[in-house]
């Protein structure tokens, strides 16, 4: 077939599996059910890369180490997505299988291999890209820490009160330690690029943070100001 069956579009992890193997993407589209997990179905390269475009899968998972596997390594989008191959039986594994796993495929099942094996692999990958994506929730630099949770910020054990705008301030710069945000960054980020303010309105949130957050606000250690440019939060 030419273009992808899917049985992903009321789950949001889905397979994309390149084979011409109706039976095992049928078999492999029971077990996932049970995960809740979706599959889609391809029989070349062509039709996944379609596919992918279409919706971005969590696992591509190929049947075969034909030309079909180093087509669909070479689409830019896949780059981003693990692969998982299968191989036939008798597989050379240093002439085949490590040139393969150099070249970008994350793993390689060889014949004869279960569907449940394949299955338990699968949501082993799955379950670490979860993990990747699931964004953090807790930031800590030096003593001071910020759970967006419980929206509260702790310096040395103790709690913190920030207004609404300070905290997010505060969230922006301790995602990323030691980057400098310019001033327009920071206002776009946190008011939003339709407000219109002037830097001056930055400059005296960060001012009443820092006598907040400071031993000694006016020589401040974690937020500093890099000239003509912005601020960071320094961790050094």
């Amino acid at each position: 077939m030419s273009a992808g069956v899917s049985t992903q579009n009321r789950v949001q992890t889905f397979i994309l599996l390149v084979s011409t193997d109706a039976s095992l993407a049928q078999s492999l589209r029971t077990l996932l059910g049970q995960y809740h997990y979706g599959l889609t179905l391809c029989s070349d390269s062509s039709a996944a890369a379609t596919e992918i475009h279409r919706a971005v899968p969590t696992v591509i998972l190929v049947d075969g180490n034909g030309p079909t596997l180093s087509q669909i390594r070479a689409k830019p989008m896949a780059r981003q997505i693990p692969i998982v191959a299968i191989f036939p039986s008798g597989t050379d594994c240093d002439a085949v299988c490590v040139p393969e796993l150099e070249a970008g495929v994350d793993q390689i099942l060889c014949r004869p291999v279960g569907v449940r094996e394949i299955v338990a692999h699968l949501c082993a990958i799955v379950r670490r890209e979860h993990f990747k994506a699931t964004p953090r929730r807790h930031f800590t630099v030096a003593n001071l820490s910020l759970d967006l949770d419980q929206h509260e910020v702790m310096l040395d054990d103790r709690v913190i009160p920030l207004t609404v705008k300070e905290f997010k301030i505060l969230h922006e710069l301790i995602q990323q330690p030691n980057r400098v945000f310019s001033r327009d960054e920071l206002l776009n980020l946190v008011w939003g690029e339709e407000v219109a303010l002037g830097e001056h309105n930055l400059d005296v949130h960060i001012h009443s943070l820092r006598r907040k957050i400071e031993s000694h606000p006016g020589r401040p250690k974690l937020i500093v100001t890099v000239r003509g440019v912005g601020y960071k939060l320094k961790t050094d």
